[in-house]
């Protein structure tokens, strides 16, 4: 399998080293062999981390190397000798030994990424494991988002605005519906259209010591603000609460925590604070008006 010189280099030369930097950019090329030796070259910490959460997997067997035993940065042709030994020909160089590793290849699994989209999105059971019929649109599931469910799709790079279309009315909203993309740009009048909005996921996806996570409070952000442009409700299918009995159930659960109430003030602070982590489908009400759902502090 030639997989040439400069084309992982031309690619990639403006990728860091950081793991979700390069896993995006790996999406965004396909799901293809790439040679181990000069991936982890290139992006050692990235690499490491990508091979420890299963994401990136041992492939096939490179049946031609890029030359490292000259500076012409050339394709050969992986011969083996009569004891079974890998090695190329150089015109500068001559013969010149591969060892397994510099035949290895990495491959990014794409069913670890559909098992880590469901994952991090907190998909609703059951899985239905289904793949629109395309390599580049699949169906992740239902999430709920507060009270509110949202059809998650994920779109991997450029789609052509034809195919898109078909594939979205084979995929109609519960309620609210989001297209996880790694592209730059998306046809989002079309998306509004079948009653979609798209979230970049390299704005809301890092590498922590514990693995991938995403950005839950930016990414109900982005959620709130599609919701308000295409003027959909987020009420959810039993009706949102009023916003005094939002407020009660994060006090409450403040004080569940035994954390500190000190003012009025303080407290409304802390509860806009961490409000997304109680109520991601709606934005938090203004400090004044939380302060006046408050009762005196003991």
């Amino acid at each position: 399998m030639g997989l040439g010189c400069t084309r992982l280099n031309a690619k990639m030369a403006w990728v860091r080293d950081d793991p979700a930097t390069l896993l995006l950019t790996l999406i965004e090329s396909g799901f293809v062999d790439r040679p181990a030796a000069s991936l982890s070259a290139e992006f050692p910490t990235a690499v490491g981390y990508l091979r420890q959460s299963g994401a990136l997997r041992p492939s096939s067997t490179l049946k031609t190397v890029c030359c490292r035993a000259c500076d012409k940065d050339h394709d050969a042709m992986v011969e083996f000798d009569r004891d079974g030994k890998a090695r190329h020909f150089c015109p500068e160089a001559g013969w010149v030994d591969d060892s397994d590793d510099d035949l290895a290849t990495l491959r990014l699994d794409p069913e670890w990424l559909l098992d880590w989209l469901e994952r991090a999105f907190s998909v609703l059971p059951p899985s239905r494991r289904r793949v629109l019929p395309t390599d580049r649109i699949w169906y992740v599931g239902e999430a709920l988002l507060g009270k509110t469910s949202i059809t998650i799709l994920f779109s991997r790079g450029f789609v052509r605005p034809a195919e898109f279309s078909a594939k979205l009315a084979q995929a109609p909203p519960s309620e609210i519906g989001i297209v996880l993309t790694t592209a730059a740009e998306m046809p989002t009048e079309l998306l509004a259209v079948h009653g979609y909005g798209a979230v970049n996921l390299r704005e809301i996806l890092h590498a922590k010591t514990d693995g991938l996570v995403i950005d839950r409070a930016r990414f109900a952000g982005f959620v709130r603000a599609f919701a308000r442009k295409a003027g959909r409700s987020m009420a959810g299918r039993g009706g949102r609460p009023s916003t005094a009995t939002l407020i009660r159930e994060v006090f409450q659960s403040r004080r569940a925590r035994a954390l500190p109430y000190r003012s009025k003030s303080a407290e409304a602070k802390e509860i806009i604070t961490g409000w997304a982590a109680y109520h991601p489908d709606t934005d938090p009400p203004g400090e004044s008006t939380i302060r006046r759902h408050l009762a005196k502090p003991d």
